[in-house]
């Protein structure tokens, strides 16, 4: 058996206290006898391995199933149970009672060959993507899984069915590749807590991690050394951009698949906060890939051309060429990029010339683009001077959305149509904010307590 330690015999987990999250899949369950596993098109491993797990689980429970992807499962999943009897096309006459969807943000992203299933039964679907649109009849959707694979564990959990160790491979490896080898800041305890239950049950961690991270074909880094010559860093070395073009994996004679996972590249260099890879699709469409450091959330990037994903990982597709789509995508990752401050410029300059004393003579917003005076040792006593000056501020509004923190880092809580709005009734509302104003900073400001900027307090 591959990938599992012998002579281990299948268990039950009854581990947790019950989840009544899933009491309405659990009761469609019981009901129905024929189920579709479905998930999202250029499978990785959290899809395959949730899709295949849960399968598996729906037949240990008694039931039917069949495991559809639309795509071809990545050579490097084949070692997982059941994968050969994955299927892409459906009879169109076929009919299940209810069809369980697994990691799938949106159900367009099930493919062309879904569309073409009449009889899907109610519609389950289960997922951790903080962007899933709730397309399903029954939605359940946990933004802090870790992956798919959990919560597919959480179900058979509920249901009480045997873990056995074809299931228990695939939870595992699902798993292991949406948290990274659990280095990813989506691992959490109960994330572990799955792993070492699974490896009780028979699975093998170097055997599976060699499978997955050590068994790749040298045409992989054949395209890799293609891909990193087109390396980019950029927006004060913050984001890192990374190509992929069809010409390209013609010249290494390999697919699309091979591919997976070299955003991680762009990401894992000093200093850069958002990794970008750009993949052509076909002439004029790319496929964008974004990764992320701390608390740049990516997923709001994808939303905003129709994809979505994770804070720290997420995807879309754009249009046109390769610089068109590049000038979209980085534009709008650069508003997620925390920028420079006044005190990072003055830490660094001081650092830079071994100066005693470095003063500034305004505020550099990190979202703004504009010239910061410096005064360095002796000129430090002219910065008075210099700040009770005149200043001119050009600022670009983003009318009808409201963010929890006032500002552009924050979550957008609320959208409102804007389109009544006229030219002449934002003239109007500006004149209120003409000559002196009396501004009582909010608690999203730099304003400090007891030494603490008080938005750490006010975004904890």
């Amino acid at each position: 058996m591959i990938g599992v330690r012998e002579n281990l015999q299948p268990i039950t987990y009854n581990l947790y206290f019950m989840d009544n999250r899933f009491d309405k899949v659990v009761e469609e369950i019981m009901r129905g006898k024929n189920f579709l596993v479905v998930s999202h098109v250029s499978p990785e491993g959290d899809a395959v391995g949730s899709a295949l797990a849960m399968g598996l689980g729906l037949k240990e429970f008694g039931k039917d199933a069949t495991v559809f992807l639309h795509d071809n499962v990545p050579d490097v999943f084949m070692f997982l149970p059941g994968a050969d009897n994955v299927v892409h096309n459906i009879d169109g006459n076929a009919a299940f009672d209810a069809t369980i969807v697994v990691d799938c943000g949106q159900i367009d992203r099930l493919g062309d060959n879904f569309k073409k299933i009449k009889n899907c039964g109610r519609i389950i679907n289960i997922d951790h993507h903080i962007t899933n649109d709730s397309f399903g009849d029954i939605n359940i959707i946990t933004p802090d899984a870790s992956a798919a694979g959990e919560m597919v564990f959480d179900l058979l959990n509920a249901m009480q069915v045997k873990i056995t160790k074809e299931i228990a491979i695939n939870i595992y490896t699902a798993v292991m590749t949406d948290t990274g080898s659990f280095r990813y800041s989506g691992t959490t305890p109960h994330s572990l807590e799955i792993a070492a239950q699974m490896i009780r049950a028979g699975v093998d961690p170097w055997d599976i991690s060699q499978r997955v991270y050590e068994s790749y074909p040298a045409k992989r880094f054949k395209l890799l050394g293609m891909v990193l010559n087109t390396l980019e860093v950029i927006e004060n070395g913050k984001i890192a951009t990374l190509i992929v073009t069809l010409d390209m994996l013609k010249n290494a004679d390999t697919d699309k698949d091979v591919a997976d996972g070299f955003v991680n590249y762009a990401r894992s260099i000093s200093g850069v906060e958002v990794g970008i890879l750009f993949r052509e699709v076909w002439s004029g469409e790319y496929k964008v890939s974004f990764r992320s450091r701390g608390n740049v959330d990516v997923s709001e990037v994808g939303v905003m051309f129709g994809g979505g994903g994770h804070k720290n990982a997420a995807g879309c597709s754009v249009k046109g060429t390769i610089e068109e789509a590049k000038n979209k995508i980085i534009a709008a990752a650069a508003k997620k990029v925390k920028g420079v401050t006044s005190h990072d410029v003055v830490k660094k300059v001081k650092r830079a010339i071994n100066a005693k004393k470095v003063g500034h003579t305004g505020t550099l917003d990190p979202f703004a683009t504009g010239v910061l005076l410096l005064c360095i040792n002796e000129a430090t006593s002219l910065a008075r001077f210099f700040e009770s000056d005149v200043k001119e501020y050009v600022a670009v509004m983003k009318l009808g959305e409201e963010t929890d923190t006032y500002d552009l880092e924050g979550r957008i809580t609320a959208k409102n149509d804007v389109s009544p709005v006229r030219e002449d009734d934002i003239v109007s509302v500006l004149k209120g904010f003409e000559g002196s104003v009396l501004q009582v900073p909010p608690i999203f400001s730099a304003l400090k307590k007891n030494g603490i900027p008080l938005y750490k307090f006010a975004r904890q």
